[in-house]
């Protein structure tokens, strides 16, 4: 049975498409900010009229779990009776907690340790490649600091990609301060607020 979204995941969405596929949203844990990104996902795959690359990065080996059940239980309500759990488990790899699942598949989970070090050239061959991609950064909170930076290595060379590169951050604590300019810079900025 297909989950329907909640008024504000409709507005939080009409307001990322209006950004241009870009944006910051910050919510309550267990407000939905999953389904919401995957809605987003499959949404504008529907816009742009053909396939797109979806790189989501986590935080821990526990949400990299959390994220592929979810994702399989999407794409499983999304093909409908036509869906075959082969079929989704082939779309979906996982990189990082033990995993090293092949990095080209179309949806690509990451763990922020290993998507340090190979998720910037992956996007950017994915773009020089004539691929729209969707970067999902969950807990994003966590990605201003250190080394984490290096997952948005390839932002200065997209300039001429501007209409295949499109990010998602989700967040219960955005930072304020330098962090939270950082992370508007790397995803766009804040464009929805959901408390309590």
């Amino acid at each position: 049975m297909k989950k329907e979204l909640y008024q504000w995941q409709e507005e939080c969405l009409e307001r990322w498409f209006s950004n241009n596929g870009r944006g910051i949203v910050q919510a309550v844990t267990g407000a939905g900010k999953t389904f919401l990104a995957l809605t987003a996902a499959a949404r504008l795959e529907k816009r742009l009229g053909r396939r797109l690359r979806v790189k989501i990065v986590v935080p821990t080996a526990a949400l990299m779990r959390q994220w592929n059940q979810a994702l399989r239980e999407f794409l499983t309500d999304s093909c409908g009776d036509k869906g075959n759990s082969g079929d989704i488990r082939g779309e979906i790899g996982l990189r990082g907690g033990g995993h090293k699942g092949e990095n080209g598949r179309r949806y690509m989970i990451y763990v922020i340790n290993s998507a340090r070090y190979e998720l910037a050239r992956k996007i950017l061959a994915e773009l020089r490649g004539g691929e729209a991609v969707l970067l999902i950064a969950d807990e994003c909170h966590h990605y201003p600091s250190g080394q984490n930076q290096l997952i948005f290595e390839f932002l200065p060379y997209i300039e001429e990609y501007p209409s295949h590169f499109f990010s998602l951050g989700l967040t219960a604590t955005l930072p304020s301060g330098q962090a939270e300019k950082d992370l508007c810079a790397f995803l766009g900025k804040k464009i929805f607020t959901y408390g309590m």
